[in-house]
């Protein structure tokens, strides 16, 4: 099975990053961003730290 992730914005190429808050009970999620070349960070700016949510991101 292939699985990709897809930036979908009309303003993609001025993108500099992308990121993405799942769960830790998606282990499958989780793993599909990692191989895509996410890495994991700390909470957005308005989100407190939550050991039930991780965030990731992909530098572009």
């Amino acid at each position: 099975m292939t699985a990709s992730i897809v930036i979908e914005s009309p303003n993609w190429r001025s993108l500099r990053c992308c990121r993405l808050e799942t769960g830790i009970h998606l282990p499958e999620a989780i793993g599909l961003c990692r191989s895509a070349g996410y890495l994991d960070i700390g909470p957005f700016v308005v989100y407190r730290l939550d050991p039930l949510s991780p965030f990731m991101e992909k530098r572009l």
